[in-house]
């Protein structure tokens, strides 16, 4: 038996100070092991043993040489037995460990590694003050002219990034801080679901293009929420229930600035090659009417059927239709 498991360790000391313990996968073999050793018995419950009276200093010993950390278990949870869980003895064991008043900014994964089982674990409440990410980057393809400028002044041209990179990744703490946009804005913004049709999208001058992958939106609400307020906001996703759902959900916590679906025209003619049959019918979505004026929508919804946008980007028509868009300011 490996005494450096916690389960183990936790069901030990349960009976340790409860003088009951349930059989379990951690506890099995021990409990089996102590009753050949005459210290527990079985009590009138199924897959419950108690411990004996007599026993309880023997058991101590026992639990000593094996686990040499036990008196001070015992003692934090004497007054409260029904509190020893395997979270409760790590907390304990780790109580002396404290974040490095650095830290207000630490990775999901770290701080579950750091207070939970390991890094796929659970999260508790980090600190007050510290600030959790999951450490994404946010990938656009930005304006000509675009900068960002931090507290200091000092200023960063984006197009440096668009000649070198094709696009600027954005990880998700540089969005923390204090910088704000400058240069020439875009007189268009256009959030995109997929990838590929983030990365083909024919690039426009005016428009600032940010991927948004599915409702894994934050990032982008983030950045769009330095940008000023009047510039429209659309989102090119799937033409489908579950697209448009995205597409009229997404917001900004700074200013309240909300996007609207984008149904390209241009769609049309791929609609007989590239529509696919809902699995579903159309729910009775709470559409606005200048997307329920659209000819796209209202033929895909009376036919039952969605449409992938990743094609749409390489029609001929489509990048001159997003112009107009930007041109007019989205939808007129």
């Amino acid at each position: 038996m490996n005494w450096f498991n916690d389960p183990l360790r936790a069901a030990a000391l349960r009976l340790l100070l409860t003088r009951r313990l349930k059989i379990s996968k951690a506890s099995a073999p021990w409990l089996l092991q102590l009753e050949q050793l005459g210290l527990i018995g079985p009590t009138r419950h199924v897959g419950e043993y108690q411990l004996y009276a007599e026993k309880v200093d023997a058991l101590r010993a026992y639990l000593l040489e094996r686990w040499p950390q036990l008196p001070e278990a015992e003692e934090a949870f004497l007054a409260r037995p029904e509190a020893v869980t395997v979270a409760a003895l790590r907390g304990l064991r780790r109580s002396p460990l404290v974040l490095p008043a650095r830290v207000s900014l630490l990775n999901r994964k770290t701080w579950s590694a750091w207070a939970g089982a390991h890094s796929k674990s659970g999260l508790r409440a980090p600190p007050e003050g510290v600030l959790l990410t999951t450490d994404e980057v946010l990938r656009l393809r930005t304006n000509p002219g675009l900068e960002m400028v931090d507290e200091k002044g000092t200023r960063l041209a984006l197009d440096g990034y668009m000649a070198l990179l094709g696009e600027v990744p954005i990880p998700e703490r540089a969005l923390a801080g204090g910088w704000q946009l400058a240069g020439i804005m875009p007189r268009l913004i256009l959030t995109v679901e997929n990838i590929g049709a983030f990365v083909d999208f024919p690039m426009l001058p005016s428009v600032l293009i940010l991927h948004a992958p599915g409702w894994n939106t934050l990032l982008a609400t983030q950045f769009i929420g330095r940008l000023p307020d009047h510039i429209p906001w659309l989102h090119f996703a799937d033409l489908d229930p579950n697209g448009l759902r995205i597409g009229l959900s997404l917001r900004c916590a700074a200013n309240g600035k909300q996007a609207m679906p984008w149904i390209p025209r241009a769609a049309s003619v791929l609609i007989e090659t590239h529509a696919l049959p809902l699995p579903q019918p159309w729910p009775m979505l709470d559409l606005p009417t200048q997307l329920l004026s659209e000819p796209v929508l209202h033929e895909l919804i009376r036919t039952q059927r969605w449409m992938e946008h990743e094609p749409l980007v390489l029609l001929s028509d489509f990048a001159q239709e997003l112009s107009e868009r930007a041109n007019i300011g989205g939808y007129n």
